[in-house]
């Protein structure tokens, strides 16, 4: 998770559970650590399931840093661009294209 959505989770007093997590029950979530032991107990009504994402190259798009970057690297970018391409349908690439 990066230091920005950490500040933004702390700030709006939003509670991050890391770990691999599995419903007891529609209002019960079990949280687990890499070893597979139970870490935390979860009792809620609502539920955001934040899975994460990941760029992904193209066999003929590698990513070099430079022509072509990462969704990392374009949130890190000194200047914007005046014109960028987005290669991508998921949620990432919807949320550049918004911009």
């Amino acid at each position: 998770m990066s230091k920005g959505v950490q500040f933004l989770m702390k700030a709006n007093k939003i509670d991050v559970f890391m770990g691999t997590g599995s419903f007891k029950s529609k209002t019960e979530l079990s949280v687990k650590d890499d070893s597979g032991k139970e870490i935390d107990t979860i009792k809620a009504k609502y539920f955001i399931v934040a899975t994460g994402a990941r760029p992904r190259e193209l066999p003929s798009l590698k990513i070099d840093g430079e022509m072509v970057i990462g969704s990392e690297q374009a949130m890190t970018l000194p200047k914007q661009p005046k014109k960028l391409v987005i290669v991508g349908a998921g949620a990432i690439g919807v949320e550049f294209a918004y911009f």
